[in-house]
């Protein structure tokens, strides 16, 4: 229910999903990107969420995340990037979906 919440205040703050999702093709399926740069980590986690479940989509094959590095963060440790990988390493084993972290990006594909 929480979460939910999240979602529909973020939702209301930004113009809108597709706006910030950009779809390439790549052979028959779809690279999803989702840019989460000055987003809180609730508001991260939620938009990521509701992208993994698009991965079910068999025409979604890979899912790039963009956190940044970090370099803004007012903390020595990027917090975005952290709770991000934080957040994928529990999800990989509850939804079999596999990722690598770049520097400041993650790529996901289910498994």
């Amino acid at each position: 229910m929480e979460a939910e919440k999240i979602f529909i205040e973020t939702m209301k703050r930004i113009s809108f999903v597709h706006d910030k999702e950009k779809m390439q093709k790549t052979y028959d399926r779809a690279v999803l990107t989702l840019d989460l740069h000055g987003k809180s980590v609730k508001e991260s986690t939620v938009l990521l969420e509701s992208y993994i479940k698009r991965l079910e989509d068999k025409s979604v094959k890979k899912i790039i995340v963009i956190t940044g590095k970090g370099n803004h963060s007012f903390t020595v440790k990027p917090v975005l990037f952290d709770a991000v990988d934080e957040f994928l390493s529990l999800q990989c084993k509850k939804l079999s979906i596999n990722y690598v972290k770049k520097s400041g990006v993650f790529e996901i594909w289910k498994s």
